[in-house]
């Protein structure tokens, strides 16, 4: 008896092993397509400060549900002059725009604040995207 009960979930083992990669596809089918480039964040910055500047920010950026679905780059403009400069671009427009501080104890707190700026102008673009209705505009013209 007990070998039959251990045939049986051997053969229902079998079964699944057999099923499980038109599962697996079945599942793959069912998910949209998704753009392979999406939730990138690009660090396009040069001195320490912008570095540090960029892993502040993407560490705060990858805690927020919205990451996983734009591209944001991180780039700056080095000046001895006016300080570094440093922008966050979305959608190929500018959403975030600081000079960094000298001192590098303030620049974590800047790229928590610079996280939230972004998040928020995602979140205006796609309300905006969804509610403007132009039959003579396609979606790119916007």
């Amino acid at each position: 008896m007990i070998r039959s009960a251990g045939a049986g979930l051997q053969a229902v083992a079998i079964a699944f092993a057999a099923a499980w990669p038109c599962l697996v596809q079945a599942a793959d089918a069912a998910k949209p397509a998704q753009d392979p480039s999406s939730g990138v964040v690009l660090n396009q910055t040069v001195t320490v400060g912008g570095q540090d500047f960029f892993r502040h920010f993407s560490s705060a950026w990858r805690d927020s549900p919205l990451s996983e679905r734009v591209i944001v780059i991180v780039r700056e403009q080095p000046s001895a002059r006016l300080g570094n400069l440093v922008w966050i671009e979305f959608s190929q427009k500018k959403v975030f725009q600081a000079n960094l501080p000298p001192s590098r104890e303030n620049i974590k707190r800047m790229g928590n604040d610079a996280a939230s700026v972004v998040q928020e102008a995602v979140v205006n673009a796609e309300v905006e995207q969804a509610t403007l209705v132009d039959i003579d505009l396609a979606k790119e013209e916007i």
